[in-house]
């Protein structure tokens, strides 16, 4: 939630940064009324008002040709409507003919009432031109400023200068609310932290007894593990805790971080201790430890071995190793192995079921490549133990 917070204070910054350049905007687009405006109709109404001129003459010239006395349509429709009239013969044809003369003498009569009547409706309004004419003008201005190519899109744009204007006003308040959450989260986590640095120090005195008393057992009595916990300001991994591991190998000398002073056997020992202690706490069903005795032997690799063996009474324990004092003690002894072909490596795990074929592992740990008597002999007493 930190990181949110700078995030929302720079943008903040930046909103506001930008807060006039919203406003001018959103001015610009709420000066036309683009919510009730059609432009295809504006464009219509433009035409009519640049043409109303021309537009009336021609529709007057129409209503002229249909109503005039002087040989307008309608003049010629009624002489062709009483001539048919003045027939007396009955002819049931010529009857037809003559209603529908008639039927379209009356509907020339009012079509050209209505053109007539349009011709007159038809007048130059320069102040309402004038005013469309800004308005088009206006609405394309807007279209190519924001590359827009419809009212529609124009709106959007609006809706979103609307919506920044708004978050650059209103973000005090949202940080303010997030700033609340993160002090509510920190008081929390700041309990949390004080509870788990509290056990940690009840624990930690039995932690070095028991690291200490592993150290001495595995040749290293002069050493000294200490916990070193120290409570930071700042939450890590650990709650507020900074943990680091002191240790001093020799009499006298001062306690130091493990990675800067002990040699590798003397941190392999140290983790296998860390390791056994929490398995100690824990009902740890299966422990890995890779390699675990890197950087010592001997007697060390023995008493090593012999500590894992215990912890093998109530916990599995898988051990690669390439020490013959450590693979010895083991219930049940597997090879590791690679191939190689063409195109890859596999690697190949072998269960050893057969004594002779443990005997021969082990010695050839013990001797290298070339098996000896003396490394068989060596073997035969390890596996003996």
């Amino acid at each position: 939630m930190a990181k949110d917070l700078a995030e929302l204070k720079s943008k903040e910054i930046q909103l506001k940064q930008d807060k006039d350049y919203y406003e001018f905007q959103l001015r610009e687009l709420s000066e036309i009324d683009l919510e009730n405006i059609h432009l295809s109709d504006l464009e219509d109404e433009l035409n009519l008002l640049v043409n109303a001129e021309e537009i009336r003459k021609q529709v007057y010239i129409s209503a002229e040709a249909l109503s005039s006395d002087n040989n307008g349509s309608l003049e010629l429709l009624k002489q062709a409507s009483d001539s048919l009239e003045s027939v007396k013969f009955p002819d049931e044809e010529l009857n037809l003919l003559k209603d529908r003369v008639i039927s379209l003498k009356l509907e020339l009569e009012d079509l050209a009432y209505e053109v007539r009547n349009k011709s007159d409706k038809i007048t130059p309004d320069e102040e309402r031109l004038a005013q469309v004419n800004d308005l088009v003008n206006s609405v394309n201005t807007l279209l190519l400023k924001h590359r827009t190519s419809s009212i529609e899109e124009l709106l959007e744009k609006k809706e979103n200068f609307s919506s920044l204007l708004n978050q650059a006003e209103n973000f005090d308040n949202e940080i303010v609310a997030l700033q609340n959450k993160i002090n509510k989260g920190s008081k929390s986590l700041t309990g949390l932290s004080n509870k788990i640095h509290i056990k940690r120090i009840s624990k930690k005195g039995e932690l070095e007894e028991f690291i200490n008393a592993g150290l001495k057992e595995l040749s290293m009595p002069q050493a000294v593990f200490q916990v070193d916990l120290s409570v930071s300001e700042e939450f890590n991994h650990y709650g507020q805790t900074s943990i680091q591991f002191l240790v001093s190998t020799n009499k006298g000398t001062a306690l130091t971080p493990i990675s800067k002073v002990a040699s590798g056997g003397e941190i392999s020992r140290v983790m296998f201790l860390i390791k056994a202690a929490v398995a100690s706490k824990k009902s740890i069903k299966t422990l890995v430890l890779d390699e675990i005795d890197t950087g010592i032997s001997g007697e060390v690799a023995s008493k090593l071995a012999g500590l894992i063996k215990g912890m093998s009474d109530h916990s599995q324990i898988l051990v690669v190793s390439h020490l013959a004092q450590m693979a010895s003690r083991a219930n049940a002894h597997f090879k590791v192995s690679k191939q190689e072909n063409e195109t890859t490596t596999v690697t190949l795990l072998e269960r050893l079921h057969r004594q002779e074929d443990v005997l021969n592992e082990l010695a050839q740990m013990l001797s290298g490549t070339q098996i000896t008597d003396a490394a068989l002999k060596n073997a035969a007493s390890l596996l003996s133990e």
